[in-house]
């Protein structure tokens, strides 16, 4: 389908469902999109080439509905993959010692100027960084040739 109009508050009339259909969008409402989804990880590397654990939770609301329904083929996953390049460049920016520390608040800062078609974020708020788990932890084996 295509975008036809704006229904206004009231009564309003549309032809039936299989010509005409109303999608309601809530613009009021805020939604949040948590990077990396339950207990993974979520590596990224700073400025100085070190490797973090990030957390964080984007929160975003739609600004034009028309846009958010029109123009974007899966808002919900497109968001989600704007936001995790949007941190990524900003992360590549800042050494190990300000993503832990005394530029935190200003990272949170940057990642807010995050938009796409017809949603705009609302404050970045990570909620964990940490060095990373070793990936893989073998133990030394050592063997002679025969």
């Amino acid at each position: 389908g295509k975008y036809a109009g704006k229904l206004e508050p009231g009564i309003g009339m549309t032809l039936p469902a299989p010509i005409d259909r109303v999608e309601k969008v809530n613009i009021r409402g805020i939604k949040s999109i948590d990077v990396p989804d339950g207990s993974g990880q979520n590596l990224i590397l700073t400025g100085d080439q070190n490797v973090i654990d990030l957390a964080y939770q984007v929160r975003w609301s739609v600004r034009q509905p028309e846009n958010f329904l029109f123009e974007l083929a899966q808002p919900e996953p497109t968001i989600r993959e704007v936001a995790e390049s949007a941190m990524r460049e900003i992360m590549s920016t800042v050494t190990l010692n300000d993503a832990f520390g005394p530029r935190r608040s200003q990272i949170e800062t940057r990642a807010l100027r995050l938009r796409t078609d017809g949603a705009q974020s609302r404050p970045v708020h990570y909620s964990r960084s940490t060095l990373p788990r070793p990936a893989l932890s073998f133990p030394a084996i050592m063997t002679r040739g025969s």
